[in-house]
């Protein structure tokens, strides 16, 4: 028999295997592929099918198992699962059980084949980074699938190379980003080397504060997306042992980072300010400039916002234009009706013609189809003065700080296309430059005020001062920009120490101070929810703060108007930080999350998927002809995701709701005011169809009342 065996051939074995291996039932789809590694075929690996659970890193389903032959191929017949947002994923075992790589098919438009290697098992541990654990993929449907979507950003499964967005402008040898993700591959085809590189990957890979050692090269490459600032010298000189990839980091990065920068059609970004996403993940951004390619040209204020999808496109319809937007500014919210906001600060180049520059006095209201609700002029009532922050509330009012006749208003909730009444207006003082809005879950908002270099919080209700303001060396508030309140009331404050926000009248220059950092200037403080200093923290990564905001973990995310990095910060539960961390503390790599795609970052934002999204508000060197940025970056899988969008405190946004509640529109587990709101706004289209017809009608609404009532 034995002899018989061995006349049969390992080919023929290989075959065998396969039809004993396979689980999948005889009739259904066929996904087939190729498992490479060091740039050839790895034959003999056990390639498993799943569809994603709605569980973080577990609850995953196996849909089908089967052996590559000697040439690395596969081919797994399996039954598709019902339901929408259904992520497919392949993991790929070699005989050596030290070699795990893993795929991500999506969950519509499904390669016909797909090549299993060394870039897409990066590609899959840093979009998966918050939903992974194992072969165990899950989490939000929303947030895998559009992990899955940014994956093909990176390779395109059927040629097994790295994908064209990643190999041209603004992306390709414009940054270091291309360079990085192929020296992460590299380590991979390093450590298949022998059993010694193994070993020696594994023990980089371990994470730190005693984590375990990595069993497997895909659980390596997650902990790499999750510890980017561990041993990072050696795992780049590992990768030089094998680079199948080119090109590749010629020294040390500061931190493994998987990076990519958007600039949607190319021809829009001039000076985006903020970001926020809507209930399906897509980017909504106010944009400073008129778009110029050379940027030493006449640039008044900018009339677009920039709507991209979660993978970088533009939305139908986009850039938006209408409604009185004009050189917007820090300025966006999504409201409880699901409809968008900007207000217009008014910003513009230098040698804008005084006739064709922004009036600075208004608010725009938009359809997230891009339809205009406010006039030509924009909503000007309640005495709105070069606007910057705009929030809404939990009501749905609307809270506007006019950075540059000192009050703050609040427009109360109204229906999409009625025109807001005013609910309050308080007054600071003349000088006073209110800046940024966070409400907190009493909805009552907090305000940074740049100019007194104070915050202060006002009611929700009739507008009148409840706490501060607040200022002093022991604050260590100084030039202040954003604020944001965590879902444990702590209030956190960006301290830049260099921005004057700018008021231009007439022919004045606008001027933010000096462009340098100040170190000693720049910090972050935390104070509790009565408003008292719990703690000044200035470190690396916080170097010109300005935007900030928080993930489902509770850390504190900060974008810097200098140094080209963002920076993170322990929260204020303190079972979320690091062993031996508190509080403050700065996490992950020593100087903050870096890229050389950044600019000069103003607001920044952390998406359903668990990547922050970074604005490249200024250029480094801006001529004030036009100083505004050319895009966003995008930090792959390093932060807990948020439910979206953000009004109040940030929630955690992790597993799909165990019972899908028919009227759930974002996904959060209850159907409430957020959720009507967007059924009432999407009238006459289909993004608010409850019951499946296609149109957002009566019967849609009568659903979300019946299941709110409940």
């Amino acid at each position: 028999m034995f002899r018989i065996h061995t006349r049969i051939g390992l080919s023929c074995w290989f075959v065998v295997a396969s039809v004993l291996l396979s689980t999948a039932v005889a009739e259904g789809a066929t996904q087939s592929g190729q498992v490479q590694g060091k740039g050839g075929p790895v034959a003999g690996a056990t390639v498993r099918l799943f569809a994603a659970g709605d569980t973080v890193a577990s609850g995953a389903v196996e849909l089908g198992s089967t052996m590559a032959g000697p040439n690395g191929r596969f081919a797994i017949t399996y039954d598709p699962p019902e339901g929408e947002n259904i992520v497919l994923y392949l993991i790929a075992d070699g005989l050596d059980r030290n070699l795990r790589l893993a795929a991500l098919l999506g969950d519509v438009d499904l390669p016909k084949k797909a090549i299993i290697n060394e870039l897409s098992t990066v590609a899959t541990a840093f979009t998966m980074a918050q939903f992974i654990d194992g072969d165990q993929i899950g989490g939000n449907r929303i947030g895998v699938r559009n992990g899955a979507r940014i994956f093909r950003n990176f390779v395109n499964l059927e040629t097994g190379q790295v994908a064209r967005m990643m190999t041209v402008p603004p992306n390709g040898v414009k940054t270091l980003s291309l360079a990085t993700y192929h020296s992460m591959s590299n380590m991979l085809s390093s450590a298949m080397s022998s059993p010694m590189m193994y070993a020696l990957f594994f023990d980089l890979a371990t994470p730190p504060f005693g984590g375990d050692e990595p069993t497997d090269t895909l659980q390596a490459m997650v902990n790499i997306a999750h510890h980017p600032g561990h041993n990072v010298e050696p795992l780049w000189m590992l990768s030089l042992a094998n680079p199948i990839n080119l090109p590749t980091l010629e020294e040390s990065p500061e931190a493994w980072l998987l990076t990519i920068k958007y600039v949607g059609s190319f021809i829009e970004f001039d000076g985006p300010g903020n970001v926020v996403f809507d209930t399906e993940g897509n980017a909504y951004f106010p944009n400073n400039y008129t778009f110029r390619r050379n940027h030493e040209l006449v640039s008044c204020g900018s009339r677009h916002v920039i709507a991209l999808t979660p993978d970088g496109r533009d939305l139908p319809n986009a850039p938006y234009t209408g409604g009185g937007v004009d050189g917007a500014g820090f300025g966006v919210t999504l409201d409880t009706w699901g409809t968008l906001w900007i207000s217009n600060f008014g910003f513009f180049g230098t040698t804008c013609p005084t006739e064709l520059r922004p009036a600075a006095n208004s608010v725009s209201r938009f359809s997230l189809e891009g339809v205009p609700y406010s006039p030509d002029e924009g909503y000007t009532q309640g005495g709105i003065g070069s606007p910057q922050g705009i929030v809404s509330d939990q009501a749905g009012n609307i809270w506007i700080a006019n950075a540059c006749n000192g009050t703050v208003t609040q427009y109360l909730s109204s229906a999409p296309g009625d025109t807001p009444e005013v609910g309050w207006t308080y007054s600071v003082d003349p000088d006073a430059k209110p800046f940024a809005i966070w409400i907190d879950e009493a909805g009552d908002g907090w305000i940074s005020d740049n100019f007194n270099e104070t915050i202060f919080k006002l009611s929700g209700e009739d507008g009148s001062l409840l706490i501060g303001p607040i200022s002093g060396a022991g604050t260590g508030i100084n030039q202040p920009m954003g604020i944001v309140v965590d879902r444990f009331g702590y209030i956190w404050v960006s301290n830049s120490g260099i921005v004057h926000v700018p008021c231009a009248t007439g022919d004045e220059t606008q001027h933010f101070g000096s462009l340098e950092p100040d170190p000693f200037a720049a910090s972050v403080t935390q104070f509790a929810p009565d408003g008292t200093v719990v703690g000044v923290h200035q470190n690396a990564g916080v170097v010109a703060p300005w935007g900030i905001t928080v993930d489902g973990d509770g850390h504190i995310w900060v974008g810097n108007f200098g140094g080209q990095r963002v920076g993170r910060l322990c929260g204020a539960d303190p079972a979320k930080c690091p062993p031996g961390m508190s509080p403050g503390d700065p996490i992950g790599p020593a100087g903050g999350y870096p890229s050389d795609a950044l600019q000069r970052t103003t607001g920044l934002g952390v998406d359903l998927s668990g990547n922050v999204w970074a604005t490249n508000n200024w250029l480094q060197d801006p001529p004030l002809t036009n100083p505004g940025g050319d895009g966003v970056v995008l930090f792959i899988g390093v932060a807990a995701p948020v439910v979206a969008p953000l009004i109040g405190p940030a929630q955690p946004f992790t597993d799909a709701p165990s019972d899908v509640i028919a009227g759930d529109l974002n996904h959060d587990g209850r159907v409430d005011r957020i959720d009507f709101g967007r059924v009432v706004a999407c009238v006459g289209s289909s993004c608010g169809d409850v019951d499946g017809d296609g149109d957002t009608d009566a019967m849609d609404l009568a659903i979300v009342l019946s299941a709110w009532t409940e």
